[in-house]
């Protein structure tokens, strides 16, 4: 049997051989609520009954919208937020420390393998690493920390192939642009995007940043598979990672679509008015 890289994941954390259209009750490793969605998480804690957390060095809590803080009524959110984790509940990050999806990376809680949930759309960023991240709604943020674990429907994936060099004055943002243009706004609505090729002269910055703007299409995780890059980077923050961790898709797994995407044709591009996709090369708008 052949599986996509997702497929992979979600069977270790569901303890049973998963495919994609099952719905499935999964194991989570990290739970993270930014200040946009934290106070809210608290609110859904306290109205289930909450009164113990799965493991509260894995509960994360960073302010990163409002700072610096904007004004009192911010900052009792923010003082919300502190309460729950002085309670036992999770781990706060100091005001100004970084944005959440910088900070899970260089911090070590995303690795090969693992499953984080975000109170963030863009948690896809995660993938970026050889994980699943994605983004829910704090009721989800809040069952989650009180349980270890939530449900979800194993989505099909749409397998992203590279190809080629980006050229000198492209970034990894117009090849996410072009995606976000090619795919539609809604086009991977609770599906996955999984890259495939030579992605070996990305950087993990760039991995993030194509993983991050994914979540632009509706996509449910972004993935980039394990390689010598991921290694070096979870080894210069200590993480004792090795290739047997690294997660692979079958060489015959099943996709639902298959795109192919020349980096060495792309140019600059930009999203104008007034939606995400609405993608058009920098040089057409020069001058408005």
């Amino acid at each position: 049997m052949a599986f996509t890289i997702v497929e992979k994941i979600l069977s270790r954390h569901a303890g049973q051989t998963v495919r994609a259209g099952q719905t499935i009750s999964a194991s989570v490793d990290v739970v993270m609520a930014t200040d946009g969605s934290g106070p809210l998480t608290v609110d859904f804690f306290q109205k289930m009954q909450g009164d113990t957390s799965f493991d509260p060095a894995r509960v994360l809590m960073i302010p990163d919208h409002y700072v610096p803080c904007p004004n009192d009524k911010v900052a009792g959110l923010h003082s919300m937020m502190q309460d729950f984790c002085d309670k036992g509940f999770g781990t706060m990050f100091e005001l100004g420390e970084g944005i959440c999806h910088q900070l899970l990376p260089e911090k070590g809680y995303v690795r090969p393998g693992r499953l984080i949930i975000g109170g963030d759309s863009h948690s896809t960023t995660y993938g970026a690493l050889n994980a699943l991240g994605a983004g829910v709604g704090s009721s989800d943020l809040a069952a989650a920390i009180i349980s270890g674990g939530l449900w979800l429907r194993v989505p099909s994936s749409i397998r992203v192939t590279l190809k080629g060099r980006l050229a000198d004055g492209v970034t990894a943002k117009d090849a996410a642009l072009d995606l976000v243009g090619r795919i539609g706004a809604s086009g991977a609505a609770y599906k996955a995007v999984e890259f495939a090729g030579d992605i070996s002269f990305l950087s993990i910055s760039e991995r993030m940043t194509l993983c991050n703007l994914m979540a632009e299409t509706g996509a449910k995780f972004a993935v980039m598979p394990g390689d010598d890059a991921t290694l070096a980077f979870l080894t210069e923050k200590g993480i004792a990672c090795t290739e047997d961790d690294l997660v692979t898709a079958d060489a015959d797994a099943v996709y639902e679509q298959e795109v192919l995407l020349d980096l060495s044709t792309l140019e600059p591009r930009i999203a104008a008015p007034h939606t995400v996709d609405n993608v058009k090369p920098l040089a057409e708008l020069a001058g408005t």
